[in-house]
């Protein structure tokens, strides 16, 4: 009798537990019936959504072709003027060209839709009308490559039909060039000799005019004139300023003519700049 009682015991204890078991896996089959729905209404969602955005395709493709089909029956429709250019007939291609003088029975409705008169047009846009430009004519464009590749023969001559006058503006360079005689004839007339400038520099302090006039003394060369130039910035090297013959410049412009460690060349004088002005005392 104890162990009976003991089982019922245990029997009440685990029946919520059981009932609790029970209720959960009904709810997880509810909701996954309830993923199941949502699954196939997004489907047949999309699928809707993309039949209509097919259907709005084929529609906007379909209103391009009928606006191309009425552009072309308008560029293949052509117009016949009469000799007293009083109006202008317009025939459409599917009318047929045998019956167009002769007066038929459909005349009167096709006049309305077909032909219409009106007032004498220029006779630029007469010659357009008549020869129109059919899809079929093709024309060559150029290209970039086509362009860069042709070689130029001649120089293009400039027709000035309309009467426009092209100016065309040229830089005039060394307009007044300055030309010098030949004749080896020495007499009274003679010309002065041309002085060049030198640049020397990297020399030690204590070196001065003096030294590279000896120098270039005992080198068998001469030169006119030596000057230290000034520094803006104190610096432990002197630079010099020498004017020699044109003529002997040359020799002064050799490596082999200076000692090592010395830096020469031209001379370049600064140039002024242009709108600057000087301060004059008053």
């Amino acid at each position: 009798m104890t162990l009976l009682k003991r089982d019922v015991a245990c029997l009440k204890a685990k029946q919520p537990g059981m009932s609790n078991e029970v209720q959960l896996s009904e709810d997880i089959d509810l909701i996954r019936k309830e993923i199941d729905d949502v699954k196939k209404i997004m489907l047949e969602f999309r699928e809707v959504r993309h039949d209509s955005s097919k259907r709005q395709d084929d529609l906007i493709l379909g209103s391009y072709h009928n606006d191309k089909n009425t552009r072309n029956k308008l560029n293949n429709s052509y117009k016949i003027t009469n000799n007293s250019n009083e109006g202008i007939v317009e025939i459409h291609i599917d009318t047929p060209l045998t019956d167009v003088n002769k007066p038929s029975e459909g005349e009167s409705t096709c006049k309305s839709s077909h032909s219409f008169a009106h007032t004498p047009l220029p006779v630029t846009l007469l010659q357009k009308q008549n020869n129109p430009i059919s899809d079929t004519d093709t024309h060559y464009v150029p290209t970039y490559r086509d362009i860069a590749n042709t070689i130029r023969t001649q120089l293009s001559k400039r027709k000035n039909d309309e009467g426009f006058t092209i100016v065309s503006k040229r830089r005039h360079v060394y307009r007044y060039r300055n030309e010098r005689g030949t004749l080896q004839n020495a007499n009274k007339l003679q010309a002065a000799e041309s002085f060049a400038y030198f640049y020397l520099s990297r020399t030690k302090k204590h070196i001065n005019e003096n030294d590279i006039r000896d120098y270039i003394k005992e080198m068998k060369d001469e030169c006119i004139d030596i000057e230290m130039l000034k520094q803006t910035r104190e610096t432990h090297f002197n630079s010099f300023k020498i004017t020699v013959l044109a003529s002997k410049i040359n020799n002064l412009l050799q490596k082999s003519f200076w000692p090592e460690g010395l830096v020469f060349r031209r001379y370049r004088n600064q140039r002024s700049i242009k709108g600057n002005t000087l301060v004059c005392n008053k």
